[in-house]
């Protein structure tokens, strides 16, 4: 923190422009801050000649990544806009701002760690404060010294100095615990293993939830906790999986049978099931949540899932861990839960991933990479062994590294560059384990015409790259990050939906979801707003609409994914679903569109316009064009051009 005398103090304004009053007040405001105030204030309507020379989300950033502070000035309009709550197309700026500044604070990129400050203008409203800010807030302008004391880091009364003799109570000395009785070290995880310890221990509270974004290492803890404490235990791991409906996941898994029993019988079954202390542990809870924009907790969508947790939870042998991104409400039983939230969640020390980074890095570019990752358990484990492949060389994967803005974007870049890798033989067995609610043996995942031996060496370089690895029992799964993207990344591939058709023969009705389009789009709108740069969670979230009719909304949702479209094979993804589910006028807008920018279209979207196309000609025209760049037709196109054909003999040809 910079002293008084010093050069001055950077601050920048986040804001929304709500009214020309509150746009002016904020001007104002802007202006008080440089004179009397002495420090440089910065907003956007101090940019000289109407934009910047960067486009404006680059100056955005830029302008939060340099400030000393950044003051958030709440209002009802800003919060909304900040939380990703706002009618797509309205505020994109405030919810860029937003989304830089809450990822800043989770990822603890800022040494400040009062950098981010909530601030209301005069009859103002603390509930207009984004979820996201810290809780202190300053009120102007009476907050306005305090303000100051804050930039400054100076008290409000000045306290006296410290006595030389200090005041020494007596203490009463104990027995140092055995190191056998403490968890096995995870460097950064201790307090959080221990609370998992005192949860078991305690029979006041049978269920511990355990929230905190994707990749943070919580079933690396759990799975760790549990096998070093609970080793004389059962485990119930019971992982929900898209598309499958929990209740009957976890009758399998609990009861080896996916149709429960009634629910009257629910408590006599669980207490025959389970004569001893067990602990059962749901992973991907946040698949089975109804989850509704603006709620900060949500409640199941499977009643009966909810019924098996009450009744689990009444069951003086049963303890319950509850895994998931999302804050989860749990009528009639949430006074029996105990929480681990997200931001009491200590990341995993870099002393746990010295070991794997020795010999290839050096401590301090451990410390960017950790930095530049927000901690990311997966990635800080994946990087040492696939970095190589990637880049030519280290010091190309640290330049980029440092020159990444975003932590999402990064993670999801990396992933999706080691699936580009992945030859035919690994993507089919990386697609059978994506529906997969429990490890699977390798007999089971094992596809036709592939050998053991050349399965096991398959199967090992999938370790490599996406630390796949077989359990004691030999069996395999995936994380469930990992298997969202795969499920997103591979969905038009042969080897998914050969995986799908067998999952639905296997599974059969009993275990299939439904899940109406109306809870797909409050799924995804919600998803966004928590990752607003998943180009996936747009795709989805447009096809939901799309399904219900809604075109031109659609349509927008795509449209609005774009400036977080930063990759080429991500605009190109944009660009063929508006071809997709435009009519052929509009679709040929945004094919010109794709063109002119730079964007080759491929074979879907020359495939889209042969099947839109008007007439014969038409379809003809785009067919050979197809042809003439390298492109294949696929089956619709031929059959296009059969129904359009004027006679017998062209549809013959």
């Amino acid at each position: 923190m910079k002293n008084q005398g010093t050069s001055p103090l950077k601050i920048f304004i986040s804001y929304s422009h709500d009214s020309p009053e509150h746009s002016d007040w904020v001007a104002n405001f802007a202006n008080q801050l440089r004179n009397p105030g002495g420090v440089e204030a910065n907003i956007d309507q101090f940019v000289a000649g109407a934009f910047p020379e960067e486009d404006w989300d680059t100056w955005m950033f830029r302008q939060i990544r340099e400030a000393d502070f950044v003051l958030c000035i709440c209002t009802e309009t800003y919060k909304r806009r900040a939380e990703g709550d706002e009618e797509p197309g309205k505020g994109l700026g405030v919810k860029w701002e937003g989304n830089i500044i809450r990822k800043r604070i989770y990822d603890e990129i800022e040494n400040n760690k009062k950098k981010f400050v909530a601030v209301l203008p005069p009859n103002g409203n603390k509930a207009h404060k984004p979820y996201f800010l810290p809780i202190h807030y300053f009120e102007m302008p009476g907050a306005w010294d305090n303000l100051f004391r804050l930039f400054f880091n100076l008290p409000q009364v000045e306290p006296e100095v410290v006595s030389g003799n200090a005041y020494i109570p007596k203490t009463i000395k104990t027995s140092p615990s055995s190191a056998s009785d403490s968890p096995e070290h995870l460097a950064g995880r201790a307090a959080e293993m221990q609370q998992l310890t005192d949860f078991w221990n305690n029979p006041a509270k049978p269920i511990f939830t355990f929230y905190g974004v994707a990749q943070m290492g919580k079933s690396f803890t759990i799975q760790r906790w549990s096998e070093t404490q609970l080793k004389d235990f059962e485990t119930v791991r019971v992982t929900l999986t898209e598309g499958l409906i929990p209740s009957a996941i976890a009758g399998e898994l609990i009861f080896g049978n996916p149709e429960l029993p009634e629910t009257h019988r629910l408590a006599q079954a669980i207490a025959a099931r389970f004569q001893n202390k067990t602990l059962v542990w749901f992973e991907n809870m946040e698949l089975a949540l109804e989850l509704k924009p603006g709620q900060d907790s949500h409640r199941l969508q499977d009643q009966a899932l909810h019924e098996i947790l009450k009744k689990l939870s009444a069951n003086s042998h049963v303890k319950i861990i509850l895994e998931s991104r999302h804050f989860i409400d749990l009528p009639e039983i949430n006074h029996l839960t105990v929480a681990l939230r997200e931001n009491q969640l200590q990341k995993i020390a870099t002393d746990y991933f010295w070991p794997f980074y020795q010999g290839k890095f050096t401590r301090p570019e451990l410390n960017l990479i950790y930095q530049k990752t927000g901690g990311n358990t997966w990635l800080l484990l994946n990087i040492p062994s696939t970095f190589d492949d990637l880049f030519e060389d280290k010091e190309a994967f640290l330049e980029n590294l440092r020159q990444s803005a975003s932590f999402e974007k990064y993670r999801e870049d990396y992933l999706r560059s080691l699936l580009d890798r992945l030859d035919e033989t690994q993507v089919e067995l990386i697609c059978r384990l994506v529906f997969s609610y429990q490890p699977r043996a390798f007999q089971e995942i094992l596809p036709d015409g592939i050998q053991v031996a050349e399965f096991k060496d398959e199967m090992q370089s999938l370790h490599r790259t996406l630390l796949i690895v077989a359990d004691a029992d030999k069996r395999f799964a995936i994380n469930g990050y990992v298997r969202e993207v795969c499920r997103l990344h591979f969905k038009d591939r042969p080897a998914m939906q050969r995986a799908l058709k067998e999952q639905e023969q296997k599974v059969g009705k009993k275990f299939r979801a439904d899940e109406s389009a109306e809870n797909r789009i409050d799924r995804y709108t919600y998803l966004i707003r928590e990752n607003t740069g998943f180009i996936p969670y747009y795709v989805e979230l447009s096809k939901a609409y799309n399904s219900k009719g809604k075109n031109s909304q659609a349509q927008k949702v795509l449209s609005n994914a774009f400036p977080y479209a930063f990759t080429y094979k991500n605009k190109i993804i944009l660009y063929t679903e508006l071809i997709s589910i435009s009519d052929y006028a509009t679709a040929l807008k945004w094919f010109e569109e794709m063109s002119t920018k730079g964007l080759t279209p491929n074979e879907i979207s020359y495939s889209t316009l042969v099947n839109k196309s008007p007439d014969y000609a038409t379809a003809l025209k785009w067919f050979e064009e197809m042809s003439t760049k390298g492109l294949t037709p696929n089956e619709i196109s031929y059959s296009t051009l059969v129904n359009k054909s004027p006679d017998y003999a062209t549809a013959l040809k």
